[in-house]
């Protein structure tokens, strides 16, 4: 086969993958998502000789963190090439949003984490000095999964459901998606998870995930309010004993606050909530089919 062959050849298959993954993004996004992860995680629990910690088990732990981003580029790009790539960073670019909606996705969890502390009776956790909480807390931002799980999770596969269903229903079928993702992390030497409770975990990421989505919808589709929200839960569970653990009244406290939580955004929000997904127009308008090129939302009013 000469080289004008095999140009063809390649062209071929890289169309026929494309018209693949433009028929099933969602899916493809998952099965990428969860095949980069996984694998990533499996080398860590079937290699012992890796400590925990150490700088390559950590390299590998924050690559397997990455599978949402690497997914959320590569089926971008797949797709829509370099414009998706371009529309993918819009969703990190800065909304016109009030700072006291980012005070709130910073602040909110490690306020629900102290009150819970006091009602469970546990030890104080947010004890170190602010420098060293505030260089953790940028840390966990970087390489703790917030920055490179929500470019996947709210910036690519929660407008592209949100396409085909209402903004509740996308939630709804993220959550099981998540949840399954981070199941790995309870079979990893090292990690915290083995001490935590799975279902208590589901219980709680249940609420969470709607309060991601509208943490999203505040940040006029932008991913920074959820990146935040996501780094100060982190940050909570890292310096405080309020774990999704049996017998941990605290942690029961914080369910208890999440579901009212969620069920009140939901209340209050209804119609931006249930309202129907965009519809394709005749001609195929840009902003309902390909809604990732489309940098903003479907327009919706937000309630206060």
């Amino acid at each position: 086969m000469g080289t004008l062959g095999l140009e063809q050849l390649v062209l071929s298959v890289i169309k026929r993958l494309r018209s693949g993954i433009r028929g099933f993004p969602a899916c493809w996004f998952v099965v990428v998502t969860f095949s980069w992860s996984w694998g990533m995680w499996a080398i860590l629990r079937l290699n012992p000789s890796l400590r925990p910690f150490s700088r390559a088990w950590s390299y590998i732990y924050v690559a397997g963190l990455s599978g949402p981003l690497v997914a959320a580029v590569l089926t971008s790009f797949l797709i829509y090439g370099t414009d998706g790539l371009r529309a993918l960073l819009t969703r990190l670019f800065l909304a016109r949003t009030s700072p006291a909606w980012f005070a709130l996705a910073i602040l909110l969890a490690p306020a629900l984490w102290i009150v819970a502390e006091k009602i469970g009776h546990h030890a104080p956790g947010f004890v170190a000095s602010p420098i060293v909480m505030l260089v953790i807390w940028a840390k966990m931002l970087v390489r703790g999964g917030p920055l490179t799980e929500e470019i996947g999770w709210r910036g690519f596969l929660l407008p592209l459901l949100r396409c085909r269903m209402n903004l509740f229903w996308a939630s709804a079928l993220i959550f099981p998606i998540w949840a399954l993702w981070h199941l790995p992390l309870w079979f990893i030497p090292g990690l915290p998870h083995d001490q935590w409770s799975f279902f208590l975990f589901l219980l709680w990421l249940a609420p969470g995930t709607l309060l991601f989505s509208w943490f999203y919808l505040k940040g006029q589709g932008k991913v920074w309010l959820p990146i935040l929200f996501h780094t100060s839960i982190n940050f909570s569970l890292h310096f405080s004993s309020v774990v999704p653990a049996r017998d941990n009244r605290g942690f029961l406290f914080l369910l208890f606050v999440s579901w009212v939580l969620a069920a009140a955004v939901i209340l209050f929000n209804r119609r931006v909530w249930f309202a129907p997904a965009p519809s394709v127009s005749e001609n195929g308008a840009q902003t309902t089919r390909d809604p990732i090129l489309s940098g903003n939302p479907a327009s919706i009013t937000y309630s206060h």
